[in-house]
């Protein structure tokens, strides 16, 4: 079976991601990645996978900001995001590397907001 078609990561591969971004992945924003939803960035519904290179750490601001406004965002690289904003703006973010991880293994905080 293969697992990068299911809407939702497996456990391990949550953790994975929120450990990797650390925060949200909007520039500048400091939401832990414990409390943001782990966003497909190609849409799961336009054959994006469940992979770490497909998946993102956003607040649920920045979630919606993505999905419902003319904001992009790419992900070239696992954990490499590019924002492009409406008047055409790039902005980049990729969390600083950490020496330590301490994983949050609390359930995720529910459904996607959409």
């Amino acid at each position: 079976m293969d697992l990068s078609v299911a809407y939702r990561p497996r456990r391990l591969l949550d953790l994975t991601v929120r450990a990797r971004d650390q925060v949200c992945c909007f520039p500048g924003c400091r939401q832990p990645a414990r409390r943001c939803d782990l966003d497909h960035t190609i849409p799961h519904g336009e054959r994006g996978r469940t992979v770490a290179g497909n998946l993102g750490a956003l607040c649920r601001h920045h979630h919606r900001l993505k999905t419902h406004t003319s904001w992009s965002l790419s992900q070239p690289e696992p954990g490499l995001f590019i924002w492009t904003s409406p008047t055409g703006r790039v902005h980049h973010f990729r969390a600083p590397p950490r020496t330590e991880i301490h994983l949050d293994i609390r359930p995720h905080p529910g459904p996607p907001p959409f």
